[in-house]
């Protein structure tokens, strides 16, 4: 029986990364090429609120949906430190979409600064989410009316709704970054997340990181380094 359960857990387990991965690409790239269309962002609500309403955005934004509530699921039952790697693989293929083109160094500025922005938004939002799903314990009834009545419930929680407030910053902030940065340069440099994700889940959620795993984060985090060349 605990056989059983461990095939099958591990069968569930590569299916929601996949899922995790593809949304996360299409989300992304499609969240990109609106964004380009429409070209750059002043601060106005307004110019926030017709970029949202255009077709390949809203697009984006749905796949984007899809990706967090797959990815709050995958993290009921699965570790940060390991769906972080894992789903790393999404990052390689939204590199080669596109060719990264030095750009003037106040404008490299505001991109940092952006990252720092969403970095910083992200990890925050993924620790609390991971805190939160993991209380809530593993997700096994996948039929939609329970799924509907799940995450309503659990969007009432103080920490996924911090959760929420934090990806929303992150959201708004890559959405302004692929005005001014290719998709190829954004999506790696905010891999920088996954590092200081990963020191968290050993700190905070005082999960069990094994070498292979450090590796990944020691990777993410030199890929960044050489962005930042």
């Amino acid at each position: 029986m605990n056989t059983y359960r461990a095939s099958a857990l591990q069968l569930k387990t590569r299916l929601f990364t996949v899922i995790v991965v593809l949304t996360n690409v299409l989300g992304n790239t499609a969240l990109t090429w609106g964004m380009k269309k429409m070209g750059s962002l002043d601060s106005s609500p307004l110019s926030y609120i017709r970029a949202i309403l255009s077709p390949a955005v809203l697009l984006g934004i749905t796949l984007l949906i899809l990706w967090m509530l797959s990815r709050m699921t995958l993290l009921s039952w699965a570790d940060l430190s390991y769906v972080l790697p894992v789903t790393s693989a999404g990052y390689i293929m939204q590199a080669h979409n596109s060719q990264f083109q030095r750009r003037s160094s106040g404008r490299r500025m505001m991109q940092w600064v952006l990252v720092g922005v969403i970095v910083g938004s992200t990890a925050t939002a993924d620790v609390l989410q991971t805190i939160e799903m993991k209380r809530h314990g593993e997700v096994s009834d996948f039929r939609p009316g329970r799924l509907g009545r799940m995450f309503a419930k659990l969007l009432g929680r103080p920490f996924l709704i911090l959760t929420v407030l934090f990806m929303a910053l992150s959201f708004f902030a890559f959405m302004k970054l692929l005005t001014i940065a290719d998709l190829s340069f954004a999506v790696p440099a905010t891999a920088a997340s996954f590092v200081i994700e990963t020191i968290l889940a050993r700190l905070l959620l005082k999960e069990t990181v094994d070498i292979r795993r450090w590796a990944g984060a020691a990777l993410v985090a030199f890929g960044v380094a050489l962005l930042a060349v």
